[in-house]
């Protein structure tokens, strides 16, 4: 399916619409009078801009525009305030399937991350992997419910000391960075129940991740070469 067909704006009852991995180009207007929608998936497609009417969908706790070919973030997502769950980076396939997918799918590279994210204030769950983040935005300060944040696969050589205030995070991804050192402040994030480190460069851990007593899931290992050609 490359087209989501017309009839879909009449489903008006809709409150979840999973719409990934269907190589859609562009999205029809009318999707924007589907105002009853809390999760909208259009993961893994070939979009290359959103339709101004999305703007129309602030019903939306999850929206997930993973793996498409975003080069501009719309300001009219700065409107969805109810977003407790956004996905605007990249989906990370499984290493033996990387060779198909590089050859398949879109990557979000946003030229910029305007200040209005900052403005979401509700979110916890946010995905930025794989967007070509070489430092992180500041407006990812005030995103202080933060439970869960994926910044996999990115080029972050050092980590920002207010990253230690995300004190409600959970879920921390920095897999497959630039990272030589991690700083003494990630033994802030005692909340932690999953650090995954893998695919960095660090040479030594610090003490602190010994205050991280609720860890259960950490994974340290090193550059795999396959991730890196």
């Amino acid at each position: 399916m490359r087209v989501l067909p017309d009839w879909l704006a009449s489903l008006t009852a809709l409150t979840t619409l999973r719409a990934g991995y269907l190589k859609l180009k562009r999205l029809p207007d009318s999707l924007g009078n589907l105002t009853a929608l809390t999760t909208l998936d259009l993961s893994a497609n070939r979009l290359k801009r959103l339709p101004d009417s999305l703007g129309n969908l602030t019903a939306l706790t999850t929206l997930n525009l993973a793996g498409n070919g975003l080069r501009v973030l719309p300001d009219w997502m700065g409107n969805l305030t109810a977003l407790t769950n956004l996905n605007i980076g990249n989906v990370t396939p499984p290493p033996e399937d990387l060779p198909r997918y590089k050859m398949t799918m879109r990557f979000n590279y946003p030229t910029a991350f305007p200040d209005w994210l900052g403005n979401l204030t509700a979110i916890t769950t946010l995905g930025l992997a794989g967007v070509n983040l070489q430092a992180l935005p500041d407006w990812l300060a005030n995103m202080s419910a933060l439970t869960s944040l994926d910044l996999a696969d990115n080029g972050l050589g050092t980590l920002p000391e207010w990253m230690g205030n995300l004190t409600a995070l959970t879920s921390l991804d920095l897999g497959r960075n630039g990272l030589g050192t991690l700083p003494e402040w990630m033994g802030n994030l005692t909340a932690l129940t999953s650090l995954d480190l893998v695919g960095n460069r660090l040479e030594t851990l610090p003490e602190s991740l010994g205050n991280l007593t609720a860890l259960k899931w950490l994974d340290v290992r090193g550059v795999d070469p396959y991730w890196r050609s």
